[in-house]
C-alpha cells in the first residue's frame, strides 16, 4: 500500500526509512574511526618515539629507601677460619645480604648521579691509603670512576677485575678502577690476597645495593662506566680486546660501542 502527500511525492515505507538511518549512522562511524586512526595521539609515538615516564615508574626509580632495603644473615664461619686464616672474621663477618627492590630505584645511561648516591658511606678494603672507608664523590677524583661488579660463583666477572688490574697502570692517569663485592665481605679479601689485586674493594650492605641502583635488576657482570657525575654506560664482561678503551680515553669516542655495551634491555654477559 502506497502513501501520498502534497505534491504527489510517494511517502517512504517506515522500514525503507529505517533501513537508510541506520547505513547512514554507520557511515558516520566508519569516518569518524578512519579519520581518528590517521590523526596520532601526541603521546602515541607515531610521529617519533614516545619516551616520557608514568609518574608511578619515575617516583618508583627514584627510592632510595637503603635503611630498609638492605637485610643479611649470617652463616657459621668455622670451617673457613681453619681455610683462610689471614681473614679477620670478627671484622668481616660471612653475612650474605638481600635487597629488597621495592625499596631501591635504579639510574638510566646520562642520568646525573643522586647526591645521596654520590655521598653514600662506603666500607673499603684495599685502599692505597690505608682507608676503610670513602664515598664514590671521593673516588671520583679522576676523569673515569669503573665500578667493576662482581662475585666469586662468576668466573667471567673475576677475569674481568683481572682485565682491569692489567690494564690499570696504562689507564690510571684518566681512570679509577673500582671493585664491588657483591658477596660475602670475607670474599674480597681471599680474592685480593689469592690474586693480587691491587685496585680497592666496595664490601659490606651498600655494595648490593650499588649493583642493585646501577643494573636495575642487580647481580654481577658488567662494569659501572661513570663521568662528571653521571652514569656514562656499562660494558659487559665479555672478552674482547681492550682498544675501545683506550679510544673513549683519547677522546676518539664519546660512547660505549655496541659489541661491548651492557644495558637493561640487553643485558649481555
Amino acid at each position: 500500500m502506497r502513501h501520498f502527500f502534497r505534491a504527489g511525492e510517494v511517502l517512504p515505507h517506515l522500514k525503507t526509512t529505517c533501513l537508510y538511518s541506520t547505513l547512514l549512522s554507520t557511515l558516520c562511524l566508519v569516518s569518524m574511526f578512519s579519520l581518528s586512526a590517521q590523526t596520532p595521539r601526541k603521546d602515541s609515538g607515531a610521529d617519533g618515539p614516545f619516551t616520557r615516564e608514568s609518574t608511578t615508574d619515575s617516583i618508583r626509580r627514584n627510592l632510595l629507601d637503603f635503611e630498609v632495603a638492605i637485610s643479611k644473615k649470617n652463616y657459621s664461619d668455622t670451617r673457613l677460619r681453619g681455610k683462610f686464616p689471614y681473614v679477620d672474621f670478627n671484622r668481616y663477618p660471612f653475612y650474605i645480604y638481600n635487597v629488597d627492590t621495592t625499596k631501591i630505584g635504579y639510574i638510566l645511561k646520562g642520568e646525573a648521579i643522586p647526591e645521596r648516591i654520590l655521598d653514600l658511606p662506603l666500607r673499603m678494603l684495599n685502599m692505597p691509603d690505608g682507608r676503610t672507608t670513602t664515598t664514590l664523590r671521593e673516588l671520583s677524583s679522576k676523569e673515569y670512576l669503573v665500578l667493576d661488579l662482581w662475585a666469586e660463583y662468576c668466573a667471567p666477572c673475576i677475569k674481568s677485575m683481572d682485565k682491569w688490574e692489567a690494564l690499570y697502570p696504562k689507564i690510571k692517569d684518566k681512570m679509577q678502577v673500582v671493585g664491588v663485592v657483591n658477596d660475602a665481605e670475607y670474599k674480597g679479601i681471599v680474592k685480593v690476597h689469592e690474586r693480587n689485586w691491587t685496585r680497592p674493594q666496595i664490601i659490606g650492605p651498600m655494595a648490593p645495593i650499588l649493583v642493585r641502583y646501577f643494573t636495575q635488576y642487580g647481580g654481577v657482570g658488567p662494569s659501572i662506566w661513570i663521568k662528571d657525575g653521571k652514569l656514562f654506560g656499562r660494558t659487559s664482561s665479555k672478552p674482547v680486546a681492550p682498544d675501545y678503551i683506550f679510544q673513549i680515553m683519547k677522546g676518539k669516542l664519546d660512547h660505549i660501542p655496541d659489541f661491548i655495551n651492557w644495558d637493561l634491555d640487553n643485558q649481555i654477559q
